[in-house]
C-alpha cells in the first residue's frame, strides 16, 4: 500500500472545539502535545514539545465529548 501514515499519543493541550459544517457534517478541533523524555546520568531530561493540530471528522467526533485538557489521547492519520 502506498501512501503516509503516521501514529500519535500525547495530551491534549485543550478542550476539543466542535462544529458542524454548513452541510451538516459534525467536525472537532484539537491539539494533540507529546514531549519525550531521556534519562542521563541518572536524571530525567525533557526534550522538545510537538505540538500536533487535528480535525476530526463525521462518526469519529462522537467518541470526543469525553476528552478533555491534559487527557491522553491517540490517532493514526495519513494519505493515500
Amino acid at each position: 500500500m502506498n501512501g503516509f501514515f503516521f501514529s500519535l499519543t500525547g495530551n491534549l493541550a485543550a478542550d476539543p472545539k466542535f462544529g458542524f459544517t454548513d452541510s451538516g457534517t459534525a467536525y472537532a478541533n484539537l491539539t494533540v502535545m507529546r514531549t519525550d523524555r531521556i534519562k542521563r546520568n541518572g536524571q530525567w531530561q525533557d526534550r522538545s514539545t510537538l505540538a500536533i493540530r487535528l480535525t476530526v471528522w463525521g462518526d469519529a467526533v462522537e467518541d470526543l465529548p469525553t476528552l478533555g485538557k491534559g487527557d491522553l489521547a491517540g490517532t493514526t492519520a495519513g494519505r493515500r
